[in-house]
């Protein structure tokens, strides 16, 4: 939950906005029926995150928290159905920016002899541009950033990666301070 806190700060500074919407991926197999099935089951779910500037970063971390446990709890509706509803009624849809993975790291499975580890996936396309997916590379830790070159300057990302990892550094150092000092250090 604190990248996905640094991560939302880091956007909501750099926009100047004090809300960011951020799209991610929950598994669904809360439903006894399809727990025994094999296979890719995941939603998108919607993340609006307050970003209090004056809040401590502990402060924030507990509303990602809050904010992914009532997405989580409504991620067994698929996410093109619930969009498709809302349209119907009219009701305005918040803009995913970016997709944010939170979790990318997958144990290996274990079959008989066989061990199965799951590699990174790669999309062709990315329908929001930008997909940020923090975990482990060869035991360290990692983000990657899969961005549309079309959309965004590579550069303008490579910028927004440091001053996230900048922001993630100074939040280990000192959780309790501000977000605002956080941002600005």
């Amino acid at each position: 939950m604190a990248g996905l806190a640094v991560f939302a700060a880091t956007l909501a500074v750099e926009a100047d906005l004090p809300e960011i919407v951020i799209g991610t991926y929950v598994a669904n197999r809360s439903q006894a029926a399809l727990r025994g099935l094999v296979g890719f089951m995941t939603n998108l779910v919607t993340l609006r995150v307050a970003v209090d500037r004056a809040g401590s970063f502990l402060d924030l971390v507990a509303a990602v928290r809050a904010c992914v446990a009532g997405a989580e709890a409504h991620a067994h509706i698929p996410y093109e159905i619930l969009r498709e509803e809302l349209r119907r009624q009219r009701v305005e849809l918040p803009e995913i920016g970016c997709i944010y993975q939170m979790s990318s790291a997958h144990p290996p499975v274990q079959f008989g002899a066989a061990r199965a580890t799951m590699r990174a996936r790669q999309r062709q396309g990315m329908p929001w541009g930008l997909t940020v997916s923090p975990g482990q590379f060869l035991g360290a830790p990692h983000v990657s950033m899969l961005f549309d070159a079309g959309v965004y300057d590579p550069e303008g990302i490579a910028g927004l990666l440091a001053r996230t990892v900048g922001f993630l550094d100074h939040a280990s150092r000192d959780p309790a301070a501000t977000v605002g000092t956080l941002s600005a250090r």
